[in-house]
C-alpha cells in the first residue's frame, strides 16, 4: 500500500469525525461517493443479501438521514480514536478484500464517553476508501497549467461498517 494513501486515507477518517462533531452535512456527506454503503448496527431494516445482517444504507440520500441521528446523538459526547491496523495489514487479514491498487481499508476502534462515569460505547469502524477520478467534458475543463490538472483523484469513502462491541 502507498504511505501517501495510508496518511491521507487516516486524515479523511479523522476528517469523518470532526465534521459529526461540528455538524457539518455537507462537507460530510461530500466524503462518500455517490454509491456509498453503510453497514450500521442501529436501525431495524431487512436482512441483507450480502452477508452483513441489515441491508446497507446505499447513497448520499439514504446516508443523510442516518447522520443527522448520529449528529443528535453524539451531541456533547467526546470520543478517543485508536487507529487498529494499517491498510496493508487488514487487506491481508481481510482475504484481500482491496478492490484495486488505490482501494485501502482503514479500521478505527473509537471509544464514546461523556462527562458521567461509566458511560461509554465502544465501536469499531471499518473505512473503505477507493480513489474517484474526475473528468472534465472538453467544454468544461478547467485551464490547466498542464495535463496532470486535468484529470483530479479524489479519495472518498466507499462502504462503511461500524460494530459495536459487547463488552
Amino acid at each position: 500500500m502507498n504511505s501517501y494513501y495510508e496518511k491521507d486515507d487516516q486524515h479523511i477518517v479523522l476528517n469523518y469525525f470532526q465534521l459529526i462533531d461540528e455538524k457539518d452535512m455537507p462537507s460530510l456527506l461530500n466524503l462518500f461517493s455517490e454509491d456509498c454503503m453503510i453497514y450500521e448496527p442501529f436501525s431495524r431494516g431487512p436482512p441483507s443479501n450480502e452477508g452483513m445482517g441489515k441491508k446497507p444504507l446505499k447513497g448520499r440520500n439514504e446516508i443523510e438521514s442516518f447522520f443527522h441521528v448520529v449528529m443528535m446523538a453524539s451531541d456533547g459526547l467526546k470520543h478517543d480514536i485508536e487507529f487498529v491496523c494499517s491498510s496493508f495489514e487488514h487487506n491481508s487479514q481481510m482475504g484481500g478484500t482491496i478492490r484495486s491498487a488505490s482501494s485501502s481499508v482503514v479500521t478505527v476502534v473509537v471509544t464514546f464517553y461523556s462527562n458521567e462515569v461509566g458511560n461509554k460505547l465502544k465501536q469499531k469502524f471499518v473505512f473503505h476508501i477507493d480513489s474517484e477520478q474526475n473528468h472534465y467534458p472538453l467544454d468544461k475543463m478547467p485551464h490547466c497549467a498542464n495535463d496532470k490538472d486535468i484529470s483530479k483523484n479524489t479519495r472518498r469513502i466507499e462502504r462503511l461498517c461500524i460494530y459495536t462491541f459487547d463488552g
